[in-house]
């Protein structure tokens, strides 16, 4: 198994204790954690791509496929005029939420749409503390999943509408029962918008809110109006979501959520690491630790960035910020749930009626060995994995079954094949399985490509 970072992090969801009306740093999630917001280093931008390189990456998920330096003869050079795209073409593009190089009016990073996406959290909950029951709003993000009419589903971190040390008398025990949420630009009291808590992965730190149209929502001056008001009056969209796994060290990308509850603002940085495993302590319980995916970046990230979007150079959903670093000597150090788990998770939720069902594949597996390998094409490394099994459930010695030392080459599920190249991709993948799936494993076994198929049968219930 590759060797798993160990990090003192926290959750950047902002506590606000109303009764006493002071403002208390995020729920440690290890301990030795400063609390002194004086201690946060400031954020210095680490350098960043060209805008060139931006666009020849914006063409190259557009369907372009020549090189690097070919863009900038064909696309760049100032004889070279700029693609011809008609009218109707444009306002087709417009309509997909895509992107022309060619056109002026379309954002090069798509920073701001994808703001129309993310939303402020505020979770309350009652408190315990010196035998007196006070009051606590937690303060995040999230970004919207779906709209359907009026009414929508929101994806957050668990943690934001979570407190360990609330009362326990909510309707889920250390869940809010008041969570309001506002739209980007939308902010005061006739914008907030209810939500209720669907469901999630508490180990992973993903929930899903529901926000019904035609719940009623009161005003501090006693007015009132519906949620489904708020959203049809409004331009929000579900967010875009790019490709998680397509993310390589030194891209550059965008964390846009609620830092210090002031409302959506926008940090930008770059991709440290695209994947690795980090050690923190659990939500539900001080005395146990959780290990969890994550994408390391140097964007800010500060107190209620929590359950907000990070988003690539095109404005796609690649992932949900969720903590920071705060260890001794460490600057920079923030991180985010790869957007296809999250995604995966949120799917698994809603399908299943707030339930998270984990699939068992009936194997185990470990990165074997790890490389990384250079693009010529797009200029970008990845890390690559030698995915190989290492335990099967039902172990029998047949040609037809899954066998210790098989190489996962490639996995199919309802027709979309994908190749595997890392090993987290099979935890993924055990999300997205519904009962009776049949899932096509291709392995190697020795010089041999064999195909086995597995039925999704048995799952496990989170939380």
């Amino acid at each position: 198994m590759k060797k798993q970072r160990i990090a003192t992090v926290i959750c950047v969801v902002l506590l606000v204790f109303l009764a006493a009306t002071v403002a208390f740093t995020a729920v440690r999630l290890v301990q030795n954690v400063k609390t002194d917001a004086q201690n946060i280093d400031n954020f210095v931008p680490a350098p960043q791509k060209s805008e060139a390189q931006l666009m020849y990456e914006e063409a190259v998920a557009a369907g372009y496929q020549g090189d690097y330096l070919t863009f900038l003869e064909e696309y760049l050079s100032p004889e070279t005029p700029a693609p011809d795209v008609s009218e109707e073409d444009k306002e087709e593009n417009k309509k997909n939420d895509k992107q022309y190089l060619c056109d002026p009016s379309f954002s090069l990073t798509g920073v701001d749409s994808a703001a129309m996406s993310v939303v402020s959290i505020h979770s309350t909950f009652s408190i315990r503390r010196y035998n007196r029951v006070t009051t606590a709003t937690s303060a995040g993000a999230g970004v919207i999943y779906s709209i359907d009419g009026d009414d929508a589903y929101i994806v957050t971190n668990y943690h934001v509408v979570y407190e360990r040390t609330s009362t326990g008398s909510e309707r889920i025990a250390h869940v809010s029962d008041n969570i309001e949420v506002w739209l980007y630009g939308n902010e005061e009291e006739s914008g907030k918008l209810s939500a209720t808590f669907v469901g999630g992965a508490i180990d992973y730190d993903v929930a899903v809110l529901h926000v019904d149209g035609d719940d009623v929502v009161s005003e501090s001056d006693g007015s009132t109006h519906t949620n489904g008001s708020v959203i049809e009056a409004s331009d929000a969209r579900p967010v875009i979501v790019g490709d998680s796994d397509d993310l390589t060290i030194g891209d550059a990308v965008y964390a846009i959520g609620n830092p210090n509850a002031e409302g959506i603002a926008a940090s930008r940085g770059i991709v440290s690491v695209p994947a690795e495993y980090i050690t923190m302590e659990a939500l539900a319980s001080a005395s146990r630790t959780v290990t969890s995916l994550e994408i390391r970046i140097d964007a800010a990230v500060n107190h209620g960035n929590s359950g907000g979007g990070l988003f690539n150079a095109m404005g796609q959903y690649v992932g949900t910020v969720n903590a920071r670093s705060e260890e001794d000597g460490v600057r920079d150090f923030g991180y985010a749930i790869p957007g296809n788990l999250v995604m995966a998770i949120a799917r698994n939720v809603i399908e299943n009626d707030g339930d998270a069902m984990l699939a068992d594949l009936g194997f185990d597996s470990e990165a074997a060995s790890s490389r990384s390998v250079y693009d010529k094409k797009t200029g970008k490394a990845s890390i690559k994995e030698d995915v190989e099994i290492t335990s099967v459930d039902d172990l029998q010695n047949t040609q037809d079954s899954l066998q210790i030392g098989d190489s996962v080459l490639t996995v199919t599920l309802n027709g979309k094949e994908m190749v595997i190249e890392r090993n987290y991709q099979l935890t993924i993948l055990a999300f997205d399985l519904r009962e009776n799936d049949e899932l096509i494993i291709e392995v190697m076994r020795g010089d041999a490509t064999l195909e086995i198929t597995v039925t999704a049968e048995n799952f496990s219930k989170l939380n």
